[in-house]
């Protein structure tokens, strides 16, 4: 079995097609969520479906200050991913910046969703962008986290495009349809080839 944990903070809607998806899959099973804030919407969905799941809140230590924050939540982080023998490691909805430390330990295995046709627009409100500049498409874009923001190598993009009836919602919308698509068929593909 090919051992899944999923990171996320927010709403969690692609973390949702993600472990929706994994119920299919004879090779992939997700493993452990780790929730990272106590409101996160995704907390209170899992908890109501009675998943089943693996699901941990690990919160930052406000008593610490700068990087001994950072560093003291993701050696928690690790240690959950150590204990139940994390192969790959998904990100969704996650809003934190990753240490270069974390990152090696998962190299090649450390997975993003983007809400744009990378490299264009990285970073925060990448459909708010491209929709401001009036690009005729825009898309998403699953890739592997590297030290950089949003600068991994590419694994699987699919676009949409810009209508001249869309408001920011539409568009926004469509973006959003298209990762809760996109982001299963990379766990499929995971599934099929053992590796990405």
């Amino acid at each position: 079995m090919i051992r899944v944990a999923i990171l996320a903070s927010g709403t969690g809607t692609n973390a949702l097609k993600l472990i929706e998806a994994a119920k299919l899959l004879p090779r992939v099973s997700i493993e452990l969520v780790i929730v990272d804030q106590m409101q996160a919407p995704l907390l209170q969905t899992l908890k109501d479906s009675e998943s089943g799941l693996n699901l941990q809140m690990i919160l930052q230590d406000h008593s610490l200050k700068g990087s001994d924050r950072r560093k003291e939540h993701e050696k928690r982080v690790l240690q959950a991913l150590h204990a139940e023998n994390i192969h790959y490691i998904f990100l969704a909805g996650y809003m934190r910046i990753l240490s270069a430390e974390f990152v090696s330990l998962y190299r090649g295995r450390l997975i993003n969703i983007h809400p744009s046709l990378l490299p264009k627009f990285p970073g925060l409100h990448a459909y708010e962008q491209a929709f401001a500049a009036k690009e005729s498409h825009s898309g998403v874009t699953v890739h592997f986290v590297d030290e950089g923001v949003d600068t991994g190598a590419i694994i699987a993009q699919a676009q949409f495009p810009r209508l001249d009836s869309d408001s920011i919602t539409d568009f926004i919308a469509r973006g959003k349809s298209l990762e809760w698509n996109l982001y299963p068929e990379v766990l499929k593909r995971l599934d099929r080839d053992g590796k990405l």
